[in-house]
């Protein structure tokens, strides 16, 4: 974008297309590890987010929409290590398996 003066300025993000008539699932990960990071190599060369045992992990799925565009009328199930599960659109949990 250009003003009259000649300033410029950009706006950068990502735009995601699906099909209209399904729900969006979005996903948001955070771990407050300095060694947090999506790696390709370390679950049989498909991209895996890799955490410690010592912070928690948070999952979040609150800007998932339905086919109407927004965030109503949505139900989660997360299924977290062993033998947890959740039911709510956000959730953290500690790791304590590999």
């Amino acid at each position: 974008m250009t003003n009259e003066e000649g300033d410029t300025n950009s706006v950068m993000g990502k735009i995601y297309v699906t099909d209209g008539d399904q729900p969006f699932a979005v996903l948001n990960i955070k771990n407050d590890s300095p060694y947090s990071a999506a790696q390709t190599s370390v679950c049989d060369n498909q991209e895996a987010i890799v955490v410690d045992r010592a912070n928690a992990v948070s999952f979040s799925a609150e800007k998932s929409v339905n086919i109407d565009g927004k965030g109503d009328n949505l139900t989660y199930f997360w299924k977290i290590g062993l033998n947890k599960t959740s039911t709510n659109e956000s959730l953290s949990y500690s790791f304590d398996e590999l």
